[in-house]
């Protein structure tokens, strides 16, 4: 049984937003490749020195689901960043 839609592919609106989503894909991916690096080397430095893992490497092998929370983005956004929202 197909399914049935009021979705106008071809109107002005749909393209608007679907062009705005493509946006936001490559944003969201361009931040998940920022954090994919453990924050820069200093950061990766400091952290192994102190006997750390890094947070990739916590979740490499493991059973743990991922999400947009595990790993990554967890520690991006703060409550008062212009980029938080509700």
């Amino acid at each position: 049984m197909p399914l049935h839609s009021s979705i106008d592919t071809a109107s002005a609106e749909f393209a608007r937003n679907a062009e705005a989503m493509r946006a936001l894909v490559v944003e969201l991916k361009g931040k998940l490749n920022s954090v994919a690096g453990g924050g820069g080397e200093a950061s990766r430095a400091r952290h192994t020195k102190r006997g750390k893992m890094l947070e990739m490497a916590v979740f490499e092998g493991s059973n743990i689901p991922k999400s947009v929370d595990e790993p990554g983005l967890c520690g991006t956004f703060s409550y008062t960043s212009p980029d938080w929202q509700p």
